[in-house]
């Protein structure tokens, strides 16, 4: 069992090691997915195409945005890190840390 355990918390953790919601979310839409099947044999009720696969799509795509920009804010860090324990110079425009929040103003040119 304690093997079980170790395998589900490191395919459910990020790169920082934390649980990560996308993997959770790709699990439980995969579950959903296979058990549709024999749900679906037993009741002869299956759920309609038009809603079944664009919701898939867009929940795929969605994922996908996420997991990249998850990737590219860990690689920025990653990459301020090492440098600075290097001593090299910091890598120009790093991302943001995900906590931070960015308030953007928009001024109008007088008239």
């Amino acid at each position: 069992m304690s093997k079980l355990l170790d395998f589900l918390h490191a395919s459910f953790t990020d790169a920082t090691r934390r649980p990560d919601g996308k993997l959770l979310t790709i699990a439980a839409v995969a579950v959903i997915v296979v058990a549709t099947y024999p749900v679906g044999w037993v009741f002869q009720r299956w759920p309609p195409e038009y809603i079944f696969s664009p919701t898939l799509l867009f929940l795929a795509a969605g994922l996908g945005i996420d997991a990249y920009v998850t990737h590219t804010a860990i690689k920025a860090r990653a990459d301020v890190e090492q440098a600075q324990a290097t001593g090299q110079p910091v890598p120009p425009d790093p991302a943001p840390a995900a906590d931070v929040q960015v308030t953007t103003t928009i001024n109008e040119a007088a008239k």
